[in-house]
């Protein structure tokens, strides 16, 4: 199965069941993939990732019948899967900005997220013209940590907070040199009390120090945001 079949399977599958009991695990194994890279491709593909796009579309669907039907508030909480009326007001009303009990008086500020369709568009087939050309030497260094598939979402994040606030950006790899302390290997001699195999960055030469941090820290809050 490629990627768009994967994708399209899983966009069905979501709609199936936005009235039941539904984790991202599950959509991840219905696609025989691995959450972790579920999560990686819905992300690539959407924007957002695939916990955010469910609860707003089940908020979506909630809004509609609350519109349209006489429908009871604590029906629907348990419909879409919130425990209590008052945990399913808080999250409507932060997506929305009104209370479930207001949609009638405000329905020109509810929101929509509709469900997700594949496009698919060819652009290319033309010829066009290029250059190889040769650069100066430069360096490149690599901060290595492992994570686990199933924690990756939550270390990997923690992993930048500590070096940005341990100072490693400013000292460490990213400009400078390379260290690695696990074999106590030969290393710069501004970092002896570095973990092993903590560095991840490459900086092309190209840019500015600001730039390749500001690239760095945009990426973490992308992490960030993956469902756990």
């Amino acid at each position: 199965m490629d990627l768009l079949e994967i994708f399209k399977s899983s966009i069905l599958y979501i709609e199936d069941h936005l009235t039941e009991s539904i984790s991202v695990k599950d959509v991840a194994r219905q696609a025989s993939v691995s959450n972790f890279y579920f999560q990686r491709m819905f992300s690539a593909f959407t924007g957002m990732n695939v916990g955010d796009y469910i609860r707003q579309r089940r908020l979506s669907l909630a809004a509609q019948e609350l519109l349209i039907d006489d429908v009871k508030i604590i029906d629907l909480a348990y419909k879409y899967g919130y425990e209590t009326p008052e945990s399913f007001a808080r999250a409507f009303r932060k997506f929305h900005g009104v209370l479930p009990k207001e949609v009638k008086k405000h329905p020109n500020l509810l929101k929509l997220c509709p469900r997700l369709e594949i496009i698919v568009s060819v652009k290319g087939g033309k010829t066009m013209d290029y250059k190889i050309t040769q650069r100066d030497a430069f360096k490149i260094t690599l901060l290595i940590k492992k994570f686990k598939d199933d924690t990756s979402t939550k270390d990997i994040p923690k992993f930048w907070d500590e070096y940005w606030k341990k100072g490693y950006g400013k000292d460490v790899c990213p400009m400078y040199d390379c260290c690695i302390n696990e074999k106590k290997l030969p290393h710069c001699g501004k970092c002896d009390d570095l973990p092993c195999e903590i560095h991840y960055s490459m900086q092309d030469p190209s840019t500015t120090k600001e730039e390749h941090e500001a690239g760095m820290r945009e990426r973490v809050e992308k992490l960030r945001n993956l469902p756990s």
